[in-house]
């Protein structure tokens, strides 16, 4: 089932076939996609060419703000976007399941949103919430002598983010 489009160049017949079975000299109702397309002339010699439909008019993701989790293991992750172009109205697909333009309140790791417009076209953005290591520390101790004031702790954290406060009790 080839087409065979027959354009005339210097009174030649030139042929395209685009392997679908519509014998118009116009291909219309192409979704995106790449095509292939065999250029034949009237001595039968051929030619292969791509060709590649773009999706033009596709919504676009702009990525607004991205709230890394504040601590380790923690579930204050945020990732905010904005959305032009296509057709609206949008909806939305995140690799968590989620349904709403923005993640608010998510645990660090990779997140993949597929936004579809009206005319089904889609676009997909990815994204990775951060976190800190774990906070953590290391005490040294200083012994008070019997009766003496001259005990110490000292603390050297890690992890976490900087700077560290410390408080005693």
């Amino acid at each position: 089932m080839a087409v065979l489009l027959c354009f005339l160049i210097q009174e030649l017949p030139l042929y395209i076939s685009l392997n679908n079975s519509n014998n118009s000299n116009t291909i219309s109702v192409l979704p995106s996609g790449v095509y292939s397309l065999t250029i034949t002339d009237a001595n039968l010699c051929t030619r292969i060419r791509v060709a590649n439909v773009s999706n033009l008019g596709a919504p676009v993701i702009a990525l607004d703000s991205l709230r890394d989790v504040r601590c380790f293991n923690g579930a204050t992750g945020g990732i905010f976007i904005s959305v032009s172009g296509g057709v609206q109205s949008y909806s939305y697909l995140w690799s968590n399941g989620a349904l709403t333009q923005d993640l608010n309140n998510v645990i660090a790791g990779p997140y993949t949103v597929t936004v579809t417009d009206f005319n089904n076209c889609q676009v997909i953005f990815d994204t990775i919430v951060s976190q800190p290591l774990l906070l953590n520390d290391s005490i040294q101790v200083t012994n008070a002598s019997c009766g003496l004031l001259n005990g110490a702790l000292t603390a050297f954290p890690f992890g976490g983010t900087l700077p560290y406060t410390y408080l005693s009790e």
